[in-house]
């Protein structure tokens, strides 16, 4: 089975530093796969790399088989892989609908309003205060807004950078509650996230990213069990 995203030897770098070294990373659709590491070790780097706003020095990005390391970004979410970024980065002065639509800017008109539709079933929130400032929003309502307007851009692997940052225990729980319900409709997603655990809990494989190169690859379920990695990640206790 051919994956539907293949970095193969991809380096990236900002200026003259480093921040990516030969990473080689798989995924394969309807998977979920776990990115984690420490902070600056590369999570979000690769992620950007690979949507294109920044440009490999060297290696190789396939999407659906085709080379996608020199195109454009609207070009690569023109091709179904989309980028939900760390901070979530909604316009808050313009409506949540207004925000929901940038995400679907090239959806035809006949499909906006089922694409609506549809995000709106997912997030029936959103749907009641669809003419509210997005600014209104509380955290946890701006990253679910967020996510939202990546659907909308109708995602065949759609690419999450820390969506749980910054949130309460409960929003957190929340959030990876609709990971789940993503997951189990068939939706293909690339995770980075700082909570290791629950990432791995809800994935079904997992990379470790150490100083811009993976340092482990394996089924997400062995990884909450390996000791090493508990060490250094999850709090060194088998409590998965």
């Amino acid at each position: 089975m051919t994956a539907i995203l293949e970095v193969k030897a991809a380096s990236a770098a900002y200026g003259q530093i480093q921040a990516l070294r030969d990473v080689n990373l798989d995924v394969y659709e309807g998977e979920v796969v776990a990115l984690i590491g420490s902070n600056g070790a590369g999570k979000s780097t690769l992620l950007k790399t690979i949507s294109g706003i920044i440009r490999p020095t060297n290696g190789e990005i396939r999407f659906n088989g085709a080379p996608i390391h020199q195109e454009q970004t609207h070009v690569i979410v023109k091709s179904g892989l989309v980028h939900v970024p760390e901070g979530r980065a909604i316009l808050k002065r313009m409506t949540i609908e207004d925000n929901l639509l940038t995400g679907g800017m090239y959806a035809s008109k006949h499909d906006t309003p089922h694409l609506l539709a549809h995000v709106y079933d997912i997030f029936p929130l959103l749907r009641d205060r669809r003419q509210h400032p997005a600014g209104t929003l509380s955290g946890g309502q701006q990253q679910m807004l967020a996510i939202a307007r990546g659907l909308m851009a109708q995602p065949k692997l759609l690419m999450l950078d820390e969506p749980s940052l910054g949130l309460a225990p409960l929003v957190i729980k929340e959030i990876f509650g609709l990971i789940q319900t993503l997951k189990a409709s068939g939706m293909t997603i690339l995770l980075v996230e700082q909570n290791a655990r629950q990432a791995l809990r809800i994935a079904d494989r997992g990379y470790v990213i150490e100083n811009g190169g993976i340092k482990l690859a394996d089924r997400a379920n062995a990884l909450l069990h390996n000791d090493m990695i508990l060490q250094a990640y999850l709090g060194g206790a088998h409590s998965a």
